[in-house]
């Protein structure tokens, strides 16, 4: 029988596969950089401006934006975004006299702008503060904010900024992860310090110091209701009163006495609200206790926010009236006319 030779079995190439990996990337939209004021406006609060689709809170939220974007926009430049009304609410000033309306207003800023170049909360409260200021000792603001009543509630920054800029690349699996760290290089600078030859004999001049006068002024707001909490200089319903008082009556006396230096409302007290405060003048030029109660004598029949009892105004705990200032008035016109017929007859 013939022998079989051996077989080899030869199989055909695996052909090679070509494989593509997809990498998804997911992008994560930033937050939105937010900070939540508050202030309140002096005008009576309405229910509809609960009501986002009113007519009421509409028309009032184009009033209170207006004026916020001016004036963040003058000082923050294209990094802030146009600001929008959050919510109206009752404020807690309603305990001094009316429902005033409180606004929580959202000021927004560039999504783009890196953390540490956000400006601090103090200063967004501040920039919108001295505006305020500002408007009422000028009178032009079409919005009537109460001094005093602005808050940051809700802000963007963390509680601690960031001190070290990384920079993390993160490429697919399977690859080469790099971290780049800024290297931070401490410098010693040694200075050698080296006797002075001559000696220099400096004369410092102490700045000088005005001397000022300060007046106790008071009056009541008869039927109004008072409550124990006024008593207390760092509750809430003191600070919007105390704020109110002075929004309205601190420009006045500035116009009639450019010699003001500070108007302090200091305390409250029972009986409807007894109304106390302190007006500090130039020494050298300091208004008369009557000429002092005639701006507020005057202002009475104009303010209606507070009520001005007339016949309750009194200066270093003197009372004085109109009845008071024209009887000294007359007084002081009777003894020039006295003291020009003594001058001439002596002639």
């Amino acid at each position: 029988m013939p022998s079989t030779p051996n077989q080899t079995t030869v199989f055909p190439p695996v052909p090679a596969t070509n494989t593509t990996t997809l990498i998804t990337t997911t992008t994560t939209e930033s937050p939105a950089l937010i900070y939540h004021v508050i202030v309140v406006i002096i005008e009576q609060f309405d229910e509809d401006l609960k009501n986002e689709s009113s007519q009421k809170f509409m028309d009032l939220a184009k009033r209170i934006t207006a004026v916020f974007d001016m004036i963040y926009r003058e000082v923050f430049g294209p990094t802030f975004v146009p600001s929008y009304v959050i919510a109206f609410r009752v404020s807690l000033a309603s305990q001094i006299r009316m429902n005033v309306t409180e606004a929580e207003v959202a000021v927004e800023f560039n999504k783009a702008t890196p953390l540490v170049k956000l400006p601090k909360n103090e200063v967004v409260q501040k920039t919108l503060e001295d505006a305020i200021d500002k408007a009422y000792k000028n009178t032009i603001m079409d919005v009537p904010f109460s001094p005093g009543s602005v808050q940051v509630i809700r802000s963007p920054l963390p509680t601690t900024l960031p001190t070290t800029n990384s920079t993390v690349t993160t490429m697919a699996p399977n690859s080469t992860t790099t971290t780049t760290a800024k290297p931070t290089t401490k410098t010693t600078t040694t200075t050698t310090a080296v006797k002075p030859t001559t000696k220099t004999t400096t004369t410092t001049t102490p700045p000088t110091v005005e001397a000022t006068i300060t007046r106790k002024l008071t009056f009541r707001s008869r039927g109004e209701t008072f409550t124990t909490d006024l008593l207390n200089p760092s509750s809430a319903a003191f600070k919007s009163r105390a704020a109110l008082i002075k929004s309205y009556l601190e420009p006045l006396f500035q116009r009639e006495f450019p010699t003001l230096r500070d108007f302090i409302v200091t305390s409250f007290s029972n009986g409807s609200i007894i109304n106390n405060m302190n007006l500090k003048f130039s020494a050298a030029f300091a208004p008369s206790n009557i000429q002092i109660a005639e701006v507020l004598l005057k202002a009475a029949s104009n303010v209606t926010t507070f009520n001005i009892d007339t016949g309750s105004i009194l200066v270093d705990d003197t009372a004085v009236s109109s009845g008071v200032s024209h009887n000294i008035s007359l007084i002081t016109a009777l003894s020039l006319v006295l003291l020009s017929w003594l001058l001439s007859n002596q002639q």
